[in-house]
């Protein structure tokens, strides 16, 4: 899946290097991708619905522990290409969702009885975050936080087993290296102050970003349209957001990246529009990124896409915590490095968005590849979730399946 969409994610940069046209050309792919997403449902799988969300896999838990068996495959696809053309959106949903329904289906076919094929379920889930993020213990959290409706010890064991044989088998078929270096990089406690604005901040804008996500979707299904007209007028919204902010396609990870690397001014004078290339608009700027990210993503998805939330929840936080960075440079702050500010972001974001704080620490810990951070980290999660779930009653997927009439309890048997 990752091959595939960084294979596929070479021709927008061709694109916008070679062509005078491709500024022009280049915003409307991500079009492209949706449309292939609902050719590909519609004419290939011949389904007239298609779950793309980890809530559906919530969903089937609370239900009878099924997922069809063309989720174990659809998604290599249909996420490569929506992420690979541009569109907003993450490959960690899609590969969490291809792995539980491969769980799902093994217990099916074992006949196991309704608490193993949970358990195999969630283990497939967590194996698939762990195999895309190389972070098989914030596979098992993630399992254990949001994805399993009651933790036990016993669950441990089957989850580290999965998680730990989906990072080796990952890291054997593509070599990979961490996300971003932070190994160098100590916390000060003079920079507790930092850490829990940051916390506060990452919990109101991951309440944001449930609120304008479920918004989103509830506009895009209340439209009395077919889906092929909803996703030409999701595509439209689409290629405005990423004419005038290019740094909104895809992932993001690389501008993550240039930010943890201090190249702020370079992200500036290459993923945006001439007009909007002048210093004194550079903080603004951040703040707005962070803010259109999330509607740019439920378009995506609304818009007929496939992926998931982490890519963009990683992604406004990252430039939430240099928002606050550059803020306090400019201020005259005695702020060294703008790693540590990032990392925490992310962190709270993750933590907020999900309600699991543990997730979102050990994550962008295994993430940067430094445990050195753990502390500001946890703080920053704690405090984002704590804010979130005081706005927000579910997290996300929670949210999104109360919305569409399901239960956020589990049933009992």
């Amino acid at each position: 899946m990752k091959y595939l969409c960084h294979r596929i994610a070479l021709l927008p940069g061709l694109w916008r290097k070679q062509s005078f046209w491709g500024c022009w050309l280049v915003p409307a792919l991500p079009a492209l991708g949706i449309l292939f997403c609902l050719f590909f449902v519609r004419y290939v799988l011949r389904r007239q619905s298609y779950a793309k969300g980890l809530d559906s896999v919530m969903q089937s838990i609370r239900g009878n522990v099924e997922l069809p068996f063309y989720h174990s495959y659809a998604h290599i696809f249909t996420s490569a290409v929506t992420v690979g053309l541009g569109g907003s959106a993450g490959l960690e949903a899609p590969s969490a969702l291809t792995g539980s329904a491969i769980g799902a289906n093994v217990a099916k076919f074992f006949q196991l009885n309704r608490e193993n094929r949970i358990l195999l379920l969630a283990c497939g889930g967590a194996a698939g975050i762990a195999a895309v993020f190389d972070s098989p213990v914030a596979g098992t959290l993630f399992a254990c936080e949001v994805l399993l409706p009651a933790f036990s010890v016993s669950s441990l064991v089957p989850l580290l087993s999965a998680t730990t044989t989906a990072a080796v088998v990952a890291r054997f078929l593509q070599s990979s290296k961490h996300f971003m270096q932070a190994q160098d990089v100590q916390w000060q406690l003079g920079d507790l102050h930092y850490y829990l604005l940051i916390g506060l901040a990452c919990g109101l804008v991951s309440a944001y970003i449930i609120k304008i996500t479920l918004k989103i979707g509830k506009k895009m299904e209340a439209m009395p349209f077919s889906i092929w007209r909803k996703a030409l007028i999701g595509a439209a919204l689409l290629y405005a957001f990423f004419l005038f902010f290019p740094v909104l396609m895809g992932e993001g990870y690389g501008h993550i990246i240039e930010l943890a690397g201090n190249q702020g001014d370079q992200l500036l004078h290459g993923a945006l529009p001439p007009f909007l290339r002048h210093p004194a608009l550079w903080l603004p700027l951040l703040l707005l990124l962070f803010l259109l990210k999330p509607i740019v993503s439920a378009l995506t998805l609304e818009s007929g896409g496939d992926g998931g939330v982490f890519g963009p929840s990683l992604f406004c936080g990252a430039f939430l915590g240099y928002f606050v960075y550059a803020l306090f440079l400019r201020l005259g702050a005695n702020v060294s490095s703008p790693v540590p500010f990032i990392c925490v972001g992310m962190s709270g974001i993750i933590a907020g968005v999900m309600h699991a704080p543990l997730t979102g620490s050990f994550l962008v810990a295994e993430l940067s590849g430094s445990f050195d951070l753990l502390v500001p980290l946890m703080i920053v999660s704690a405090l984002a979730s704590f804010i979130s779930r005081s706005l927000t009653e579910h997290n996300l997927y929670k949210s999104i399946i109360v919305q569409k009439g399901g239960a956020a309890k589990v049933r009992r048997e």
